[in-house]
């Protein structure tokens, strides 16, 4: 009995919990499916504990099996919270459908590009409402396989990174409010930093992590960030690498690339800031600033650099920075905005120097600079230096810009200058100048040294002229005020074409106008100087062969001054103008220049060359000048000319002339009794006056020569022809005699011939009129003919009895034809036989002619005595030769038209030339034909020679 009873209620009491267990399954199921309808879920291996009012097991979600999951109650029926956990094998990526559902979004959107893959589901958790048993809260989990490059060429990897999304009232479009982060682990050196990130900022990829670490190295730091090599090569003090640093705040934002350190150390505050570099071969840059606290020593940084503590430096900063930076960069790093400068690539010192303990607040018009200098280990690599903001005016016409101020620490080297550029004003012209003012502080003064920026065109308004590396030393005193001092020197490089010299110029600021320029040339080209120095206007007009000459003539040991305005120097006088003087040499002829330029109205050189006496040539002074003159004139309103004026003498004869001088060498023409003798033009060429033997003569003789061969041949001529002149005389008459007797007979035959072709014209239009008469009358016999074989056809074609009358009357027509037939015929006839007789009696060739005929043999008769004459004359010409056709050409023209020289010349070197024997080269008339002769003419023996060129005529 007791035995039922036991199973009865153990009955009733597995029944009560298997009641009680389907009332918290049940619940759980409707509260899932509420919120997750249709998603297709099952419950396994439940395990409830109703007193913990809690559910946990495993199931199905999402049809992703072997989930395992736990839920906590408010009561029996109402669900708490629900969690389930993904094994790490699911990969349930975060764009997965069910998962928007449940967030009511994509979450997978809000994620960085650096998250767009590999994300997968590990938790989700949802709690409800006690009140309306609505999700008010969805927890996601989720974790990222692989590692997430957060800078640059992989300078800080993010590794075992999670995402969590935190979403109220994910049902609900109008109160859902997403919330989300990203967490992380990175290394600095050794030590691990646990990085978190806030996500649905306004740009998803607009991301900032941040982490702390305890204690961090300073060459750690920089590594991390910037990468393994980020400090080769830059001068570091031992004691900078080595900072250790405490408490770091460490933020990193890779949308932009950039990554920060706030850190605390022995030397005050750390701020580390790093971004991409706009380099290529390089990931990042970085800039470090340590803010040390007041009373800080830079001796602390090495003991070397004691002497920096004895000067009033505030606001220290120590600046680490990878590359140079400019004021304008460095002024947006927050640790620099009150201290703004610019920094040079390495370590620097930043810091407030007090202008007033080194007395300089006065000149500069400030109490306080900001100063810079690189820092190192080594005191001598320290100058503090600062930007100055504002002008400084040197006197009233200089200032000073773009002003850098410099301190040079240093006990054995102190020193404090001003480095910058130099507004000066010479003359008319304002130059810059870039150089550093030494300044003297026991003195109060200043020496302003330095270079001018590009070159100086046109000094003291000289058109043409260039200086370049032109320094400047001007000095000043600012006890009161900046003044400059009087006198301001400057030097440089003159340039004149390919040419240089030293060069300088004295300014006197208190009267411009005592300025001058001089310089020194080792060697000048006219043609540069022309080119340089003179308006184009005038040089282009220049010929070719002009140009050609000045770009061979030099100067050498120029001395070249420039005079804007006359003045008087140490008693001395300077006329206004550009000027130049020294040695020159021409075409071999050495002496001294003097040039005068002007831009507008071109140069002028005059030059004294030393005299020539080489015996057979000479050059010297012409008029009262000692020596001969050189002239080169390219003045506008002047034919350019460049010759030298001397008295030359040469061939006998002396006389003033001006030398032409030409690109290759010279020329010039002179004239006068060549060799004492006769008159000539001399026309002489050549390369160097001084080899006076290597000239080239060419002498053209004139009328005086001309005459005296005429005379002389004509002479000669008269003396050999005499007996030859009468003996052609006699036969000339007997030729001249028969020529006239043949010529009349020629007009008789050419009279009757004449006659006789007109008669013959008479007997042709005979027989012309004859010939159309028989044309005629055989035409009109043919037509008959024809009619008549007409009328026969007719009559052979009309047969028929009825027809006899018309046969009658066709035989009547037939017989009267016959009968005209017959006349015509006879006609015909008749007309032939007159032709026959015309045609008997016509001859066509006048010379058949008898009458002509009979002339004729009167001419041959005549032709024969011709003949016989002419072999008379001939005979006689044989006798006598050549002469005789001189001869005969006297007796036909007389002895004025033998001969006319027409021109005579001879050439060669001067040395050849210089004895008086020549080879003469003559153009004449001979007996009517022209002839180029050439003969060996000696001017001591004149008379001689023509003997030979007469003889020479007559012997061909």
């Amino acid at each position: 009995m007791k035995t039922l009873l036991n199973i009865f209620l153990i009955s009733i009491l597995s029944f009560s919990f298997a009641t009680a267990n389907s009332t918290w399954e049940e619940t759980l199921r409707t509260s899932i499916n509420t919120f997750l309808p249709g998603s297709g879920f099952s419950l396994e291996n439940l395990d409830v504990d109703s007193n913990a009012k809690t559910i946990s097991g495993t199931g199905t979600f999402f049809n992703q099996s072997g989930i395992s999951f736990s839920a906590s109650f408010f009561s029996a029926t109402s669900v708490r919270s629900f969690e389930a956990n993904f094994p790490a094998h699911l990969k349930v990526g975060i764009d997965q459908g069910f998962i928007s559902q449940i967030a009511g979004q994509r979450v997978g959107d809000l994620l960085p590009s650096g998250l767009s893959e590999g994300v997968y589901l590990r938790t989700v958790s949802f709690s409800f409402s006690e009140a309306d048993k609505k999700v008010e809260n969805l927890q996601m989990w989720f974790d990222f396989q692989g590692s997430w490059s957060l800078l640059p060429a992989n300078t800080m990897q993010l590794s075992q990174v999670k995402v969590h999304f935190d979403i109220d009232e994910p049902s609900s479009k109008t109160a859902r409010d997403a919330k989300g982060n990203i967490y992380g682990t990175t290394h600095f050196g050794s030590f691990p930093v646990e990085m978190t990130a806030n996500l649905f900022s306004k740009n998803k990829e607009d991301l900032q992590f941040s982490g702390r670490i305890g204690q961090l190295g300073f060459s750690e730091s920089i590594q991390s960030l910037a990468g393994k090599n980020s400090l080769m090569g830059l001068p570091v003090p031992s004691q900078v690498i080595s900072l250790n640093l405490k408490d770091a705040l460490i933020s990193v934002r890779p949308r932009q690339s950039w990554a920060s350190i706030d850190a605390t150390s022995n030397w005050g505050n750390v701020n580390l800031w790093a971004q991409k570099s706009q380099e290529k071969d390089k990931s990042m840059d970085y800039v470090v600033v340590i803010s040390p606290p007041k009373g800080f020593k830079v001796s602390n940084i090495n003991n070397k650099l004691t002497a920096l503590d004895g000067l009033d430096l505030s606001g220290q900063k120590i600046v680490f920075s990878s590359e140079k930076k400019e004021k304008k960069e460095t002024s947006k790093i927050p640790s620099l905005s009150e201290i703004p400068s610019a920094i040079k690539k390495g370590c620097n010192l930043l810091a407030r120097l007090d202008l007033t303990k080194i007395k300089m607040d006065h000149l500069l018009g400030i109490k306080e600079l900001i100063v810079n200098s690189p820092l190192t280990d080594k005191l001598e690599d320290v100058v503090l230096e600062s930007e100055l903001d504002a002008d400084i005016k040197l006197g009233e016409t200089n200032k000073l810009k773009n002003v850098l101020f410099r301190l040079q620490p240093s006990p054995k080297d102190f020193a404090i200058s001003l480095v910058g550029v130099m507004d000066a004003n010479v003359g008319s012209d304002q130059l810059n100048f870039t150089g550093g003012v030494e300044i003297a502080i026991n003195d109060q003064a200043l020496n302003f040294l330095s270079m001018m920026e590009g070159d100086w065109n046109d000094p003291l308004g000289v058109s043409g002229l260039k200086m370049s590396d032109v320094k400047m030393q001007m000095g000043a005193s600012f006890i009161t005020a900046p003044t400059v001092l009087p006198n301001v020197a400057l030097d440089g490089i003159l340039h004149i074409g390919r040419f240089q010299g030293n060069a300088a110029l004295a300014f006197d600021t208190r009267n411009p106008s005592k300025s001058m320029i001089s310089a020194k040339f080792n060697e000048l080209v006219f043609w540069d100087v022309v080119d340089m120095l003179i308006d184009d206007r005038i040089s282009k007009r220049m010929p070719a062969d002009m140009k050609k000459f000045l770009n061979s003539i030099r100067m050498t040991d120029v001395h070249l001054e420039a005079v804007p305005q006359a003045m008087r120097v140490l008693e001395q006088s300077y006329e206004a103008g550009f000027r130049a003087g020294g040695e020159i040499e021409v075409l071999g002829v050495k002496g001294m220049s003097k040039v005068d330029l002007n831009y507008s109205n071109g140069m002028l050189v005059q030059a004294e060359v030393d005299p020539i006496k080489l015996g057979i040539f000479k050059l010297e002074g012409a008029g009262k000048n000692a020596r001969p003159g050189f002239i080169i004139d390219l003045r506008k309103g002047h034919s350019p000319k460049a010759a030298i004026n001397g008295l030359v003498g040469l061939l006998g004869l002396q006389a003033e002339t001006d030398i032409e001088v030409l690109p290759n060498g010279f020329r010039f023409k002179v004239g006068g009794k060549v060799f004492n003798v006769f008159n000539g033009q001399i026309t002489a060429s050549g390369s160097d006056l001084k080899r006076g033997g290597d000239m080239y003569l060419k002498v053209k003789m004139e009328n005086d020569l001309f005459g005296f061969i005429d005379r002389e041949v004509i002479k000669f001529i008269e003396n050999s022809t005499g007996s030859a002149i009468q003996k052609l005389t006699e036969a000339q008459r007997k030729l001249t005699s028969a020529q006239k007797a043949v010529q009349r007979w020629e007009k008789e035959i050419k009279i009757m011939r004449s006659k006789v072709a007109k008669e013959q014209a008479e007997d042709r239009a005979k027989i012309e009129k004859a010939q159309r008469d028989v044309s005629n009358a055989q035409k009109k016999v043919n037509s008959l003919d024809r009619e008549i074989k007409k009328l026969k056809a007719e009559l052979k074609r009309k047969n028929k009895p009825y027809q006899v009358a018309e046969r009658a009357y066709i035989r009547t027509k037939i017989a009267g034809l016959y009968t005209a037939k017959g006349t015509a015929w006879t006609a015909l006839e008749g007309y032939k036989k007159i032709v026959l007789e015309l045609m008997k009696k016509f001859n066509t060739n006048p010379d058949a002619d008898a009458r002509v005929i009979a002339l004729k043999a009167n001419k041959n008769t005549a032709l024969g005595s011709l003949e016989a004459a002419k072999i008379f004359m001939e005979g006689v010409k044989k006798t006598l030769g050549f002469t005789g056709d001189v001869a005969t050409f006297v007796i036909d023209k007389g002895t004025d038209a033998l001969i006319n020289v027409k021109s005579a010349e001879f050439e060669g070197r001067l040395g050849a030339l210089s004895g008086g024997a020549v080879k003469m080269k003559m153009k004449l008339e001979w007996m009517g034909k022209s002839k180029d002769v050439s003969l060996d003419f000696d001017f001591n023996s004149p008379a001689e020679t023509v003997k030979a060129l007469a003889k020479k005529l007559m012997d061909k």
